[in-house]
């Protein structure tokens, strides 16, 4: 787990949409600890699942080798475990379950 949470600290360190940094030089003050909406994870064992939280919740999960960054905003971004500073895919909330199935599959590897 202290892999995961690595990753999730330099994922927020790095990404300025879900840290809040976009927002705040754009002037919404409240944007300041946007972050802690993702500090936490939640792991899914099913794409179905998945599929459910990241089209209902902003918040950070958990499935396989990958950590999925859901914001109602921004859409969600996908990460390798174990590397925080490039997202490995953007996707929409909305995502069928055949596209997350086909991420997954070309991601976790």
């Amino acid at each position: 787990m202290d892999e995961v949470r690595k990753t999730i600290e330099e994922v927020l360190k790095t990404n300025e949409w879900l840290n809040g940094d976009v927002d705040f030089f754009e002037g919404d003050l409240s944007s300041l600890g946007k972050e802690d909406e993702f500090k936490d994870w939640t792991e899914v064992e099913s794409v179905e699942e998945l599929r459910q939280k990241i089209r209902n919740y902003t918040g950070t999960f958990k499935h396989k080798n990958l950590l999925f960054f859901s914001d109602h905003q921004y859409g969600v971004f996908v990460y390798r475990i174990g590397n925080g500073r490039d997202y490995a895919e953007h996707l929409n909330p909305d995502a069928s379950l055949e596209k997350l199935e086909e991420v997954i599959r070309r991601l976790d590897g």
